[in-house]
């Protein structure tokens, strides 16, 4: 499924909250294990072949079981999928610009498309869209910007059938994967974020950015911000180092004794309440448990257990 309206507004205010940013979004509709275990059926005999094929039909079935429970056709606000499209090997690729395919052998890649993302005659005035990889008249990644926020972008690739783990075992992939990298330009900060099939929660604003010149910090100075700013952190982080050591010698359990520790045996009822280090409300209450419990041999037998291996130690 697509990024639901909660989702497409959260990632619409985190690219707008500053020029500069890339959202890279894959289309869920690739499965990794059929491949996988396509090519160990190949390879393999006997057993292990047996073995692969098991494992690839229980692969099939999740697979298949996750796409009926997936809209047949899905409209959203940023484009729309069909998932009634069967499924097909990418044979030819071309691009809006030479860089994209400047070195890759295109008939050794291993690109399938299924459910299609697409975003022809779709009707948003608020991105502007551009294919940079077309997979024959499928676009394979495109572009999205919104409007007024030229210098960030969205970019959509139609599966991860060239950008996921097993994927990029294929040299070929892993160029693409690279230029799709450069294209986002240098000094990158990036976050992976992958959800299950229903996407990922959304909760509250989207994050702060990561740049600490941006005006609103300024305005909004939170403590972790204020330890970043010269000098005033260095001094901060001193006073918390100072207080934590403060704290140490003024707790109760750490340092040198207050006053002298003196335990007594004697069972003093007249101070029992006001003297903790009365010993003897110990035993007075070890007696009074078994006297409770109504058993005058087991009483006798805890005691003299306690004299035979407790006291003598």
């Amino acid at each position: 499924m697509g990024p639901n309206e909660q989702e497409r507004r959260w990632f619409e205010s985190w690219i707008r909250e500053e020029t500069g940013k890339t959202l890279i979004y894959i289309g869920r509709d690739y499965d990794g294990e059929l491949p996988y275990w396509s090519k160990v059926i190949r390879s393999s005999s006997g057993d292990t072949k047996a073995n692969a094929q098991q494992r690839f039909n229980q692969a099939i079935i999740r697979h298949e079981a996750l796409r009926q429970r997936t809209p047949e056709t899905q409209e959203l606000d940023w484009f729309t999928i069909d998932m009634s499209r069967s499924n097909r090997f990418v044979r030819d690729l071309t691009a809006s610009d030479s860089y994209w395919l400047d070195g890759i052998e295109i008939d050794k890649c291993e690109i399938a498309i299924r459910g299609e993302i697409q975003h022809r005659d779709f009707n948003n005035s608020g991105w502007k869209y551009e294919d940079l990889i077309l997979a024959e008249d499928t676009p394979l990644l495109f572009r999205m910007r919104p409007l007024g926020y030229q210098d960030s972008s969205v970019l959509v690739a139609q599966n991860g059938s060239f950008l996921l783990n097993y994927s990029l075992i294929n040299h070929e992939h892993r160029k693409l994967a690279g230029k799709i990298i450069d294209f986002c330009g240098e000094d990158l900060q990036v976050t992976f974020v992958e959800s299950r099939q229903r996407g990922p929660s959304m909760g509250g604003n989207p994050p702060p950015s990561a740049n600490p010149n941006r005006p609103d910090r300024e305005q909004r100075p939170g403590f972790f911000n204020l330890l970043m700013t010269n000098p005033l952190g260095l001094i901060l982080i001193h006073l918390c180092i100072a207080g934590l050591i403060y704290c140490f010698l003024r707790f109760p359990v750490f340092g040198r004794a207050r006053e002298r520790f003196t335990v007594s045996t004697v069972v003093d009822h007249q101070h029992e309440n006001r003297d903790i280090r009365n010993f003897g409300r110990h035993i007075d209450a070890v007696g009074g448990l078994l006297h409770k419990t109504r058993d005058t041999q087991h009483a006798a037998s805890t005691i003299r257990y306690y004299d035979q291996h407790v006291s003598n130690d």
